[in-house]
This record gives structure tokens, C-alpha cells and sequence, in this order.
């Protein structure tokens, strides 16, 4: 496709104004729209080079489910223990559905794992909960916690969410409030409203509080609760704190499919910066969900040229509207900040890349 090279000559031609880790990060973008060897090898390259494990690590995971050898091969290069026990978890978990087929990769990947909370991380994926419980009662009550709202997810028991709410509120945890947060947020994903309004109420931290409520009632379909919650967060002195809280609160919304809620809130929020973001993302949500005329009823409502240009390009891929992404790439050459630049053309080559696949 005659863009998709022209953005990659745009990239290119950038890349020298660049910090080494951008260069890196915008390399691994470039393979994984081109998934050309020479593109990974070079990303590969300037990771290890510059020893970027996080980006290293993302290669992994990238190259776990089309290449599962070659990513247990640089898996095994990476020289921090941590982020290597990452990428063996990532392995595991793209090849979770073929364990079968791959057993043998997927014991030397659990061999090669080193930390026990990465290990247990990993078992859970092949879905090997007894053992994943057994090594949890080694671990500090943090990573208890974790484990038992993840167990709880997978295998949908409620029991695990009310032993995490049982350790959770009787230690005196760092983070205590953000672990009643997800744990709240688990008991709505299960379709307990009631257990998940009761944990919310006991975050001490407000904001805290009002994000977890925002999952809850998003997902709720409670009128009288949803009306009471956005009574609260109007009482907040802060428009920037105020802002946030409306945009969380419409993001849930509309990933609930409740679009026209969403919008309803995402009015309420009184920066300006902050609503037209949170129009891009229901632009998003709303073509990922197949409402494309919805989508561009709502990208016409965004105004800042930068904010507007990405959500075209959100649009444009859900949409197969390839003269909008010809009509983006135009305005992006006028940008003149290199990084923010290389960032709105990396998102348009991905879109270009998932667009070609789908037709």
C-alpha cells in the first residue's frame, strides 16, 4: 500500500531526533505493523544495545504467539531476572491454547521462571489453580491479594474475592486502598453490585473511591446510584480532579455500551482538553462496537486539530475509510515536534497494518 510506505519513509526520516529509547519503542511499533524480520532484528538490536528490558521484553510478547521458540530464545537473553520472568508469563499466556501442542516449550518457559509470584502468574494461565494457591501461601500478603482477585476472575468463584477482602482488611498493606479498589471493581465484574458498593465504601481515599464506584455503577444499570455518584463527584472543588473522575466515569460507560450515558457525562466535564480526550476514546469504543455512525457523529463534536487527528484515525480503522487516514497523514507532515509527530504516525501505520489484514 502506497501510504503505508510513505508513513515508514515519514518515520524514518525522524528517527535521528530522537531519544535512544523512542528510537527503540518506535522500532518495535514498526515491526509489529510490517512483521518484516530485518525490522524486529533491528528493533531487537538497539534494545539489547541500550538495555531496555522493558522494550526487550515487549518484543517477547509480541513474537510469543507467531514465533514461541524464537521468543523463549531472546527470553533467555535477557539479563535483569525480573522483566525476563515477565516475558516468560507472556509467552504462557499466548500459547495457553495450544499447551498441548507446545507442552514441552511451555515446562522449559515454566522452568526458566525464577520468581515464585511470576511462576504462580504463569500457572494460572494453563489454568492450574491448586498450584497456583499453593505457592501463594509463601508469598506476602500483597501478592496474595493479586493472585486471589486474578484467581477469582478466571475461574468466576466468589470465594477468592472475599478471602482477598479478608486479608485485605485486616493488614495494614501499602496500597490498601487501591486493593479494596479492584476488589470492589471484581465483585461488579461478577454481577455483585451490593458486596462491590460495600467494599467501595470502605476506601478511604475519595478519589480512590469515586474511581471504583465509577466501574460499579457503570456496569450497574442503577439509575438512583449512577445519579448519586455524579452528585458526588460535582461536590469535588477541583476542576482538574473533577475532570478525571468524569472521564473515568464515561470511559466505563461506554466500554458497558451505554454510549449515550457516556456522552451525557463526558458534557459535565469542565476542561476542555479533558472532554475532547474523552470523545476520542468513545469515538474508539463506539467503532470497535460496529456504531460507526455514532462514531462519526461524535468525532464531528471534537475541536482540537491534535485530538481530532487521532480519533479520525481511530475511526478510520474500524471504519475501512482509507481516504480519511490519507486525509490524516497529510496533516500529520504539517507537525513540527518530532516526538509527537513519530507517535501520530506510528498510530496510523497500526491502524493502516490492522485495516490491510481485515480486508
Amino acid at each position: 500500500m502506497e501510504l503505508f510506505t510513505k508513513i515508514l519513509s515519514e518515520i524514518e526520516e525522524l528517527l535521528e531526533k530522537l531519544s535512544k529509547y523512542q528510537q527503540a519503542l518506535i522500532l518495535i511499533k514498526v515491526w509489529q505493523a510490517t512483521h518484516k524480520n530485518e525490522d524486529l532484528n533491528r528493533a531487537w538490536e538497539m534494545a539489547k544495545q541500550n538495555q531496555f528490558f522493558e522494550l526487550q521484553t515487549e518484543i517477547v510478547r509480541s513474537l510469543a504467539e507467531s514465533d514461541p521458540e524464537e521468543a523463549l530464545n531472546k527470553t533467555k537473553t535477557i539479563e535483569e531476572p525480573h522483566w525476563r520472568d515477565i516475558a516468560c508469563v507472556e509467552i504462557i499466556r499466548k500459547n495457553k491454547t495450544t499447551q498441548c501442542k507446545n507442552e514441552k516449550l511451555i515446562k522449559e518457559v515454566l522452568d526458566l521462571i525464577e520468581s515464585k509470584y511470576h511462576k504462580a502468574l504463569a500457572l494460572l494461565e494453563v489454568g492450574k489453580i491448586e498450584e497456583v494457591l499453593e505457592i501463594m501461601n509463601s508469598l506476602p500478603e500483597e501478592l496474595k491479594i493479586k493472585l486471589l482477585i486474578l484467581v477469582a476472575t478466571i475461574s468466576e468463584k466468589k470465594k477468592y474475592l472475599n478471602l482477598a477482602f479478608k486479608i485485605a482488611k485486616k493488614q495494614q498493606l501499602q496500597g490498601k486502598d487501591c486493593f479494596l479498589k479492584e476488589i470492589a471493581i471484581s465483585f461488579a465484574k461478577i454481577g455483585d453490585y451490593h458486596k462491590a458498593r460495600k467494599i467501595a465504601h470502605k476506601i478511604e481515599r475519595k478519589e480512590l473511591k469515586l474511581e471504583a464506584f465509577c466501574e460499579i455503577e457503570a456496569r450497574s444499570y442503577d439509575p438512583f446510584n449512577l445519579n448519586l455518584l455524579i452528585f458526588h463527584i460535582k461536590q469535588n472543588n477541583s476542576d482538574a480532579q473533577k475532570s478525571r473522575l468524569f472521564e473515568h466515569l464515561a470511559t466505563a460507560l461506554a466500554r458497558a455500551e451505554r454510549i449515550e450515558r457516556a456522552l451525557e457525562v463526558t458534557e459535565k466535564i469542565p476542561l476542555s482538553l479533558e472532554k475532547e480526550e474523552t470523545l476520542k476514546t468513545i469515538v474508539e469504543i463506539a467503532a470497535e462496537k460496529g456504531l460507526l455512525i455514532k462514531a462519526k457523529q461524535i468525532l464531528k463534536q471534537i475541536e482540537n486539530p491534535l485530538i481530532k487527528l487521532q480519533a479520525q484515525i481511530k475511526y478510520g480503522k474500524f471504519a475501512k475509510e482509507i481516504k480519511i487516514l490519507e486525509a490524516v497523514f497529510t496533516e500529520i507532515k504539517k507537525i513540527e515536534d518530532p516526538k509527537l509527530k513519530a507517535k501520530i504516525l506510528i498510530e496510523l501505520l497500526q491502524a493502516i497494518s490492522n485495516l490491510s489484514r481485515r480486508l
